[in-house]
């Protein structure tokens, strides 16, 4: 696997998206997503898309092999793993189940920043992955505490449980209530289904035939 796809696969792209339902109640101007409550801002996508868009960039020119990779396709991962993330926590949160910040800073000690990212674009990069390997260990706590409700913290799963796959959440994701931007599309229960918006239409555009100012370049 090259690097690149390291990176893309540990973002989510072209990876099998969240089975989510929800109806729209609580979507609002300006928001990208609304999830159990909490609101999910356009504002907070679009800025991640840019900076993880600078990474892959960046990662790309490094790896050697660089891959054409559309906007609005990465747009759309982002929400969907930004989405998981927020349902991950809510479960978590009412499990009474916990990570430190100690184990979370050990699982993205793996990833490394291309040189020459943009402070501002680094932040963002750096907060999505602790997002990413907070919620990889709590679903892996989730998993572990539903056998054996003694297990509530990160302390207590092994790394191979944090890698494994975790089809378990897959019943929390469709009992949330999750309402998704019309200009993004609509939840098929798997992915997104492109609709009439421009986002939509975009990422149902083959990359090659986007213009350069709709891909990661």
């Amino acid at each position: 696997m090259t690097l690149t796809s390291r990176v893309l696969t540990t973002l989510g792209i072209g990876a099998a998206a969240l089975a989510l339902t929800g109806c729209s109640t609580d979507l609002h101007p300006g928001n990208a997503a609304v999830v159990d409550g909490t609101s999910i801002s356009q504002g907070q996508i679009d800025d991640l898309t840019g900076a993880v868009c600078s990474y892959v960039v960046g990662v790309n020119q490094q790896g050697g092999q660089p891959q054409d990779l559309g906007i609005a396709d990465l747009k759309s991962s982002l929400t969907s793993t930004v989405v998981q993330f927020e349902i991950t926590r809510h479960v978590a949160d009412q499990l009474g189940l916990t990570v430190s910040q100690a184990q979370v800073d050990a699982q993205t000690a793996r990833f490394g920043l291309p040189t020459g990212l943009d402070a501002s674009d680094q932040k963002l990069v750096e907060g999505y992955f602790d997002e990413a390997a907070e919620a990889t260990i709590l679903q892996a706590v989730i998993g572990a505490h539903l056998k054996d409700e003694r297990v509530t913290s990160g302390t207590d799963v092994t790394q191979e449980q944090i890698d494994a796959n975790k089809p378990f959440m897959d019943t929390y994701f469709e009992k949330a209530n999750v309402d998704i931007n019309p200009s993004y599309g609509t939840w098929n229960g798997k992915s997104i289904d492109p609709g009439t918006g421009s986002l939509s239409v975009q990422v149902d555009t083959p990359t090659a035939s986007l213009p350069a100012t709709q891909k990661c370049s």
